[in-house]
């Protein structure tokens, strides 16, 4: 009735999972904290009544387009790649395709907007 199960499967998932969960996590605290550091330094320089920066880091004007690309890059790969074991598999590819998608749409949105701000 049962089949054997393939206990080296089941690790290596369970090992993926965890190992992408305890990188979420790092990274949520290291920003959590760089960005606790950053209200502290603005907080003694306005104590201190010394005039803040209007912005420290400029905007990253093609962050959103690379993701973008990427997102599509991954969505034809993986309609490709689950092309080969099935029709129906390979509808999955859809999903980052589409994601790919939205976020080219919002970067020409969002650099319109910018050139309108800029005039």
């Amino acid at each position: 009735m049962f089949e054997t199960i393939d206990v080296t499967a089941i690790v290596a998932t369970f090992v993926v999972f965890v190992a992408g969960a305890a990188i979420a996590i790092t990274a949520i605290i290291v920003y959590y904290h760089s960005r606790k550091l950053e209200n502290k330094e603005r907080l003694a320089a306005i104590e201190k009544g010394i005039p803040l920066p209007q912005s420290q880091e400029p905007p990253k004007p093609y962050g959103t387009l690379k993701a973008s690309l990427v997102w599509i890059a991954v969505g034809f790969g993986v309609i490709i790649f689950l092309g080969a074991v099935g029709k129906e598999a390979a509808t999955m590819g859809f999903i980052p395709l589409f994601i790919g998608i939205a976020l080219l749409i919002y970067w020409v949105i969002e650099r319109q907007g910018l050139k309108k701000k800029e005039e």
